[in-house]
């Protein structure tokens, strides 16, 4: 059965906008340039949503080649709600995702002599919003699992795999920390993401505040009580990979969090990633997976948001913006190869 999608006419031009994006990325022919130029007089909004999208994606490079077709309208801020909606194109691209579970020996045997009080956790391709006793919010990615264990001291997370975004009550005198694999992060009320990646690095990003962080944590009684504020913490907009060879903290845009964090929407935001790399993310969701038979295409940069719940809409963008045909049986294995030349 097809589907349909029913858009906002806002919807749409953010859409259109980032369809010719993507054609941009790749070159446009004489008479796409014309189409483009066409559109974009067609509405201030056009050219407004086109500015975003490339903003968003960080390709003014190629609206800047292309400058005699239009003027850029007045650069501006826009808000995280349409960062993460302006991509909602590439023709309502959508797909549930999905790594297959694994255990975490160092976190399994923190939490064996600490008693959680609850667990939580997603299956495959699922996200899950839990609000807590003190009002702490979390919101769980696609097959994660998270134990939660409150004493009067202090209010403990033991992140078990997956992903996990927590909104923290503010709460001085108890401190909330998050553990995953040997590594803790504490804070008393900020917002933070916490990422177990296949490498079983830990990806950090403070989305407001700042936490502490410490390291090769061999016993879970260390979030029982501050950590030292010797320490320096890691603040809003900062991203570190605890555990990486060279675990540098680096500096995010708004862009950047908006994009990173679209998984909370159900979406993934893709900014220029390649093919291969794109793949390896939308695995995360799916049981399906996926096989870059003709490896010419392995690198072509991938842009786009990619919705949750329709693979047959990925790889039929796939075809219409990049030329790559997909085969594949019982949604089971595709196999990704170049298209014919017309």
């Amino acid at each position: 059965m097809s589907k349909i999608y029913k858009l906002a006419p806002v919807d749409e031009t953010n859409d259109q906008a980032c369809l010719w994006i993507a054609r941009l990325d790749r070159g446009l022919s004489t008479e796409e340039q014309q189409a483009l130029k066409t559109w974009v007089n067609e509405s201030h909004a056009h050219a407004n949503a086109l500015y975003r999208a490339a903003e968003l994606w960080d390709k003014m490079d190629d609206l800047s080649r292309l400058a005699d077709l239009f003027e850029a309208p007045k650069k501006t801020r826009f808000p995280y709600g349409i960062a993460a909606s302006l991509i909602a194109g590439l023709v309502a691209l959508g797909l549930f995702f999905s790594t297959a579970p694994f255990t975490n020996p160092q976190t399994d045997t923190l939490i064996a002599n600490h008693q959680a009080s609850a667990i939580y956790e997603t299956a495959i391709g699922e996200q899950s919003v839990v609000t807590l006793s003190d009002s702490s919010e979390l919101t769980l990615n696609t097959n994660t699992k998270v134990a939660v264990n409150y004493t009067e001291q202090a209010r403990i997370l033991t992140l078990l795999r997956g992903e996990l975004h927590i909104k923290v009550a503010h709460n001085k005198s108890r401190p909330l920390s998050v553990v995953a694999q040997d590594k803790l992060v504490q804070a008393v009320g900020t917002a933070f993401n916490v990422q177990i990646m296949d490498t079983q690095e830990v990806e950090l990003i403070v989305t407001d505040g700042k936490v502490l962080i410490a390291e090769n944590v061999k016993d879970i009684s260390v979030a029982q009580k501050p950590l030292s504020t010797q320490n320096a913490p890691i603040a809003k907009g900062q991203k570190v990979i605890l555990g990486a060879p060279n675990a540098n903290v680096t500096a995010l845009d708004e862009n950047e969090i908006s994009a990173k964090l679209s998984w909370q929407q159900g979406n993934i935001i893709f900014k220029g990633e390649t093919l291969a790399q794109a793949l390896v993310e939308i695995e995360r969701y799916t049981s399906t997976r996926f096989e870059i038979e003709d490896k010419s295409i392995a690198n072509i940069r991938i842009a786009g948001m990619f919705k949750a719940g329709d693979i047959d809409g990925l790889t039929l963008a796939l075809k219409q913006n990049f030329n790559i045909d997909a085969a594949g049986t019982n949604g089971e294995k595709i196999i990704l190869t170049r298209g014919a030349t017309l």
